[in-house]
């Protein structure tokens, strides 16, 4: 059972890309049920026994995986989610990238933030680094229509969101000058180079 799990666990099947595991999982079937079948939607169906009754054992074979939008110029890869997948987990995550003839490797890394931090490093500015989808309309605006490129810069607080919501003023006051000199020293092409291409 061991052996069956990793090999399954090991294809590439990403949701609406399941070919090669129905493969796996019909012939794998075929080894204990009589009638086994694929139905139009990829489902792989096998029956056993021959009673009144019957009792259905479903789980899915899909993974949450992403897919690639675009790849610029410089190799870099644009991509969105295909499932639920916890953004926050992303950054520097190793990935395989599937195509018809061989698997890719590469690692997640988030463009418009590294701006960000060079512009910091630049100036002396301290930071700390976190990527998550944001609660504020930055999150639809950044994927809705073609997408426009959003990030969120935030001033380090404890007790967020509450009546003793506590900031230090230093942090104020540098989270204000890295927008400034991010701002200022952003150039067209740069913002060029953020546009997720579809």
């Amino acid at each position: 059972m061991l052996e069956i799990f990793k090999q399954l666990v090991e294809i590439p099947g990403g949701s609406g890309f399941e070919e090669k595991v129905i493969e796996v999982v019909a012939a794998e079937l075929r080894k204990s049920a009589s009638d086994v079948s694929v139905d139009s939607i990829g489902n792989v169906i096998g029956k056993h026994g021959t009673g009144k009754k019957s009792v259905m054992v479903c789980a899915h074979m899909d993974e949450v995986g992403m897919l690639v939008k675009y790849i610029d110029s410089k190799g870099y890869i644009y991509f969105d989610l295909n499932g639920m997948i916890d953004e926050r987990i992303l950054l520097s995550t190793k990935v395989d990238m599937c195509t018809d003839k061989r698997i890719y490797t590469g690692v997640v890394r988030v463009k418009n933030r590294q701006r960000l931090i060079a512009t910091a490093l630049k100036h002396g500015i301290p930071y700390q680094k976190d990527i998550f989808r944001t609660w504020t309309d930055a999150s639809n605006i950044h994927t809705s229509g073609r997408g426009i490129p959003c990030g969120g810069v935030y001033i380090p607080r404890r007790y967020s969101h509450s009546p003793l919501e506590l900031v230090k003023w230093p942090d104020v006051e540098r989270t204000g000058q890295l927008l400034y000199l991010f701002l200022k020293e952003l150039r067209s092409a740069d913002i060029d180079d953020l546009i997720r291409k579809v």
